[in-house]
């Protein structure tokens, strides 16, 4: 009984290791099959067989050529610019911008079409591999075609499967051709920015959605312009709006705006080719327009929408209906932009040495004549023999208080006021220059707090602190009792 029960077990255990043999020979061979599988794949994909030119025409034989990627197509076909160079085009929109970089490189793949090596010699589900997800037609003028099919990228993600009409086999093309021919017309669209030269710029204009629109001019002809870019090596822009007649403090313009918005040489992605709605991205009114002009005809128009996350906001050209998507970063310092910040906020900036004497009445306050009495000493060095209300005065007395008249700066834009609300000023200050010019400056009563004040005849328009216009009266007393004197 026991020899059986031995007998028995012993034929149990061969026949499991028999079994178990023929399990691990299974998964063995299995193993092996996988990896030879994968290897002849990789081979296929990066097999240096030797490398075939399928098609090579020259880009003047070509009347036009059809990109189709899943179910979009476009056509570009060949034209001549104002310059007679040659040019590609969309054929329904000829007036599109395309980046000509990216259409060459397109349009060089395909007509110098070179494939790496040849999968097989036929194939007979070609779907199987995609082909056919993108397709390319080249029509030539001496009415021969050619048809280029792609299809996925190898697993190796190092080609392109691809097969021509007409021609049975399979290939592997590079992934620069792959790409290259699968790009879709919302890729090719036009999205670099003008480069401006910021030292020859001539205009200015920058509005945001419920605030002041800021521009500035070159105020003077062109000859006038290049001139003054032959001497001195830039151009001098003058604001127009909000406020007449202010010059551009160009140091603040270029560290707030220029220093960023230079380095934004391409927008992002295309959002929308023909939008029909441009309030959905914010553009109808506009959250903000900017725009840029160079002496040397350069001109960056820019208008932005909502935004679109935490990253990008919506933006179009000023030339152009598409939607694109901008990065915030180059951007961010359009925003918020007050009209002060690009100009010297100086009421009156008058220097001693172009003042010949100086009126300063005010019913209430007191009047004042301040003759400056400007002369050069032998040294060539500008003195000045100031006489206040017929008290001659030190020098340094006068400058001292001299200093405090150049302390007027607009606090706050009022805007557009009514002039008949403004007809008596509490205080006049009139400069009469050297030149026989006269600038004078006129002060209305406001509140506790501020002058409302403006440059005659230009309208009342900001205010200004009531605390400068003390200083002027509580000091001119002081001066003239020679408290300020060394």
């Amino acid at each position: 009984m026991r020899k059986k029960i031995i007998s028995l077990s012993l034929t149990v255990l061969i026949i499991g290791g028999l079994l178990a043999a023929y399990l691990g020979m299974e998964a063995r061979a299995a193993k092996e099959a996988a990896i030879a599988a994968e290897e002849r794949l990789a081979e296929l994909a990066i097999a240096p067989a030797m490398a075939t030119t399928q098609i090579q025409r020259s880009p003047l034989e070509l009347a036009r050529a059809v990109f189709t990627t899943g179910n979009q197509s476009f056509t570009l076909e060949q034209g001549l610019d104002a310059n007679l160079t040659m040019i590609w085009t969309h054929v329904d929109y000829p007036d599109l911008q395309l980046d000509s970089r990216l259409v060459q490189g397109m349009l060089q793949s395909a007509l110098n079409f070179v494939t790496v090596s040849e999968v097989s010699e036929a194939v007979d589900n070609p779907q199987d591999f995609g082909i056919g997800s993108v397709e390319v037609e080249l029509y030539f003028f001496d009415d021969e075609s050619e048809v280029i099919r792609l299809g996925n990228m190898t697993p190796d993600r190092n080609s392109f499967y691809a097969m021509i009409e007409g021609d049975p086999a399979l290939y592997l093309v590079t992934m620069a051709t792959g790409r290259n021919l699968s790009l879709g017309l919302s890729d090719i669209i036009a999205r670099e920015v003008s480069v401006i030269n910021e030292f020859l710029i001539k205009y200015i204009y920058l509005h945001e959605r419920d605030q002041l629109a800021i521009e500035f001019v070159f105020d003077g002809t062109e000859e006038e312009m290049f001139a003054m870019i032959d001497e001195f090596g830039a151009t001098w822009l003058t604001m127009t709006q909000p406020f007449y007649g202010r010059d551009l403090n160009f140091t603040n313009f270029q560290s707030q705006i220029l220093e960023s918005f230079s380095m934004l040489e391409f927008v992002g992605d295309v959002v929308e080719l023909f939008p029909e709605n441009l309030a959905v991205f914010g553009l109808e009114n506009a959250y903000l327009e900017f725009i840029l002009e160079d002496a040397l005809e350069n001109r960056v128009h820019l208008i932005f929408g909502d935004q679109h996350d935490e990253q990008y906001h919506y933006m179009m050209f000023g030339d152009r209906p598409h939607v694109f998507l901008v990065d915030m970063w180059y951007i961010d310092n359009l925003f918020g932009v007050s009209p002060f910040g690009f100009i010297d906020r100086f009421v009156a900036l008058v220097p001693v040495v172009e003042v010949d004497w100086i009126e300063i009445i005010s019913p209430d306050r007191g009047n004042y004549e301040i003759i400056v009495n400007n002369y050069e000493d032998e040294a060539e060095r500008q003195q000045v023999d100031p006489v206040i209300n017929g008290q001659d005065v030190q020098d340094r007395a006068f400058r001292q208080f001299y200093q405090i008249l150049l302390t007027f700066f607009y606090e706050y834009y009022l805007g557009e006021q009514d002039d008949d609300a403004f007809t008596q000023a509490d205080v006049i200050i009139k400069y009469h220059k050297l030149t026989g010019d006269t600038l004078e400056v006129q002060f209305f009563n406001y509140d506790a707090n501020f002058y409302a004040v403006r440059v005659y005849p230009e309208p009342v328009q900001f205010l200004t602190s009531r605390t400068s216009l003390d200083s002027v009266f509580n000091t001119l007393p002081r001066v003239l009792a020679g408290e300020f004197d060394r």
